[in-house]
């Protein structure tokens, strides 16, 4: 494979793109070679492309594929596991540059849009229509389209509007040899053929570059109430989640934050949350503010019979976005408590949130380690911030220990070591325990099928000899 870009290619590539959109300046590749991943181990790529349309990747993949360069399709950067990540060198493929709405179809609650499009301006776009795409993830202000398929992305709205997945209709992909695939289509449903398109979301840029999105809509609600609720212990906050949603309310999210990000919030923010274990903020919408006074009400009967010390109601639009913005902003304000913290992503059944929460005390206990517990428990997504300094050898020994310890309880109770943030490299040598040798075998036989030079991504996922 590759490993250097002579002249010539180079020449190829500003040919196709100008000279304005291929870098190899230094500080261009130095900025590429990392993403949000405070373990990231990349390497400079040889050169920055950044393309406008289908045509000109297609004709990037079809040089990369004749010379077997390596390419790493990228967005904004924000991936938290090293996915975007050059590790082989080559090309990074820099997509922001498509970043239009191709087509709105109000009729049909259909939007198609480049990969490039940052979720937030999407949803101003789609706002005057009275319409929006409901997933919210926390880096939404930055992130991409393209790479919320990749990684199938999700958020707080999750637990009453799903994941980036119940979206996707359609998908124009460019293939590793250069070649345009247009699969699914703008329709409620289809019974035809293999299903492409959820083939290539979730997979992180190792089966092609996805150049064109159309996505499924929701009307905009029209009420909205949000609570905060605050407990003596973390575990009564997790058993009023699983209650919560098994009583038959479905929140628009349930957000659980312990007391370190209780302190965080604190200091980024006017909101004086008060000292406690844990907290959940708690928000519903729908048409009718009468029912979601109702559900208000069987939330705090079942939040009181778990001990809440009290709930309270943010009832003015500012106090409620100020604290959704510094829920939001908690993993970026609490890498500062120490450099190159590590971020877990597990999932688990509602019925055991309480019980993970309480091992994940046992691991931060047993491996000296301050763990912040947080995330969007209402479809049982914890994510738990492993505070540590991986510049000090022992301690970020330590935090990677803790990290396969929260995982790997994740997989014992029946659950899954990523809700959100995709395997990239962080978590490669834990596929094959949550999945099995053969489910990791399909899995390769499709990543070879597909692009047998190996050069989508490569070093994602897990190794695959060609």
């Amino acid at each position: 494979m590759a490993i250097s870009m002579d002249k010539q290619i180079l020449n190829g590539l500003i040919d196709i793109l100008g000279a304005d959109n291929v870098s190899t300046d230094p500080v261009d590749l130095v900025c590429y070679s990392k993403d949000s991943f405070a373990v990231g181990k990349g390497v400079f790529p040889d050169v920055v492309c950044r393309p406008n349309s289908v045509d000109e990747i297609s004709q990037i993949m079809k040089i990369a594929n004749e010379h077997e360069i390596p390419v790493v399709p990228r967005g904004a950067g924000t991936c938290l596991t090293g996915g975007c990540v050059p590790l082989k060198k080559g090309i990074v493929l820099d997509l922001t540059r498509m970043n239009r709405v191709t087509e709105l179809n109000i009729e049909n609650f259909t939007v198609t849009a480049e990969a490039g499009m940052i979720f937030t301006n999407l949803n101003e776009f789609l706002r005057p229509f009275g319409l929006f795409f409901p997933p919210d993830p926390a880096s939404g202000d930055v992130c991409t389209l393209g790479g919320m398929v990749a990684e199938n992305a999700s958020g707080m709205r999750a637990v009453k509007y799903g994941t980036t997945a119940d979206y996707l209709r359609a998908l124009t992909i460019i293939l590793p040899d250069g070649r345009v695939l247009k699969t699914g289509k703008g329709v409620m449903k289809t019974a035809s053929g293999y299903d492409l398109v959820h083939l290539f979301n979730r997979s992180e840029g190792t089966l092609g570059v996805i150049a064109e999105i159309t996505l499924k809509l929701k009307p905009l609600p029209k009420q909205v109430a949000t609570a905060v609720a605050s407990f003596e212990t973390i575990e009564a906050a997790g058993v009023t989640v699983s209650k919560t949603i098994t009583s038959g309310i479905v929140p628009a999210a349930i957000e659980l934050i312990d007391r370190i990000a209780i302190e965080v919030m604190n200091e980024t923010t006017d909101l004086n949350l008060p000292d406690v274990a844990g907290m959940l903020f708690l928000e519903l919408d729908g048409e009718d503010m009468s029912e979601i006074n109702r559900d208000l009400d069987r939330f705090t009967k079942i939040a009181m019979e778990e001990g809440c010390l009290g709930i309270e109601m943010a009832t003015e639009k500012e106090e409620r976005e100020q604290m959704w913005a510094g829920r939001k902003r908690l993993y970026a304000t609490q890498v500062r408590l120490k450099p190159g913290p590590i971020a877990t992503d597990i999932v688990v059944p509602l019925s055991r949130i309480s019980m993970a929460l309480t091992r994940i005390n046992e691991i931060s206990e047993k491996h000296d380690l301050r763990i912040s517990s947080y995330g969007h428990v209402g479809d049982g997504n914890i994510h738990s911030l492993i505070i540590a300094d991986l510049r000090v050898p022992e301690e970020g020994h330590r935090a990677h220990k803790a990290h396969d310890d929260i995982n790997r309880m994740a997989i014992e109770l029946g659950g899954t070591i990523t809700g959100e943030h995709g395997i990239g490299i962080e978590k490669m040598h834990l596929l094959t325990e949550e999945h099995g040798e053969v489910g990791v075998e399909i899995m390769k036989r499709i990543k070879n099928a597909i692009d047998p030079k190996g050069i989508m991504n490569p070093g994602k996922l897990f190794e695959v000899k060609k």
